[in-house]
């Protein structure tokens, strides 16, 4: 039994008349001081014993609790033994000087700036069938991947809706004359920001090249100082780090950003199977509409579920 069902069965052999209304907590101290509940006066409606009444019993005789019994001794129990694997140390890696600033940077953003988010699910069917196909395909000269197209539906739909292709510093606002992607590239489990710049001049192909140029860079170690600075609008693949969403935090003077995850399979409304990536959008609540964000988002969406407008 459970410690209220000893209770409850102490109770019931105990000697509390059927009369007396007796309380929870005044049944309690009498099994804790094994009291005879007929030698404790009552001053409780309808002779209810109370439990100011035991108390006030107990302090006028110097009462202590009686030690519950507790029945037999318990079997020894064997030495729990555990494997090495589990007591192991660890050894705590020390934050690189970068990675300090960078997390103050977004400290500080996120509890300065008022942080939106518009996400939407993009079929991108017809996408990756482009991107297999490759250069077997008439109307692609190049083998590009699904990040570049991703690019290249972010600068239409900037083209689109300027209001987002916008900078702030402090209470000043302008839009941006061009449109410099940043861009992030894993290496050796971390990102590094490189920036494409004046993509908004640049054809399908040149993002391309360009893009696979920048990704040797960062994996040699030959970036230089104007490949990572100034970014307009900054676009975060969580792809390969196979993250299917997240919302990313904006580093000021940038006030939007598009962060896209690993594309999944799914079926569509047709029952048919298909390929989906999620989109989601931040910004800057404060300089940017929620209708603009909306519209820029759904303008994205319709230029990557149709590939053929980005070549």
């Amino acid at each position: 039994l459970s410690a209220y069902g000893k209770m409850l069965a102490s109770l019931t052999k105990s000697k509390i008349p059927a009369f007396r209304l007796t309380g929870p907590a005044a049944r309690l101290l009498l099994l804790e001081y094994h009291l005879d509940p007929l030698e404790v006066k009552s001053t409780g409606p309808r002779n209810a014993l109370l439990k100011c009444d035991v108390l006030q019993y107990i302090a006028s005789h110097k009462l202590s609790k009686v030690p519950a019994d507790r029945g037999p001794s318990a079997a020894v129990q064997p030495e729990v033994k555990f494997s090495k694997r589990l007591s192991r140390s660890f050894t705590d890696m020390p934050i690189v000087q970068l990675m300090k600033e960078a997390a103050d940077q977004y400290s500080h953003s996120k509890n300065t700036i008022p942080h939106s988010y518009e996400t939407a699910d993009v079929d991108v069917t017809t996408l990756i069938n482009l991107v297999q196909q490759g250069d077997d395909n008439d109307r692609v000269d190049f083998a590009p991947s699904i990040f570049s197209f991703v690019i290249r539906a972010c600068l239409l739909a900037l083209k689109k809706v300027p209001e987002v292709n916008v900078l702030a510093s402090g209470d000043d606002v302008f839009t941006s004359p061009s449109v410099n992607i940043g861009m992030n590239v894993i290496s050796n489990d971390l990102f590094k920001m490189v920036v494409i710049r004046d993509a908004n001049l640049m054809s399908a192909h040149e993002i391309n090249l360009k893009r696979k140029e920048l990704e040797e860079k960062v994996h040699s170690d030959t970036l230089i100082d104007d490949d990572c600075q100034h970014p307009t609008f900054s676009i975060i693949n969580l792809a390969d780090m196979h993250v299917t969403k997240c919302a990313e935090v904006l580093l000021p003077p940038q006030c939007a950003l598009l962060s896209y995850g690993e594309v999944y399979q799914t079926v569509s409304d047709e029952n048919v199977r298909c390929y989906r990536v999620r989109a989601t959008l931040s910004y800057n609540n404060a300089v940017i509409r929620d209708q603009a964000a909306l519209e820029w988002l759904n303008s994205f969406g319709n230029f990557l579920q149709h590939p053929i407008l980005l070549i």
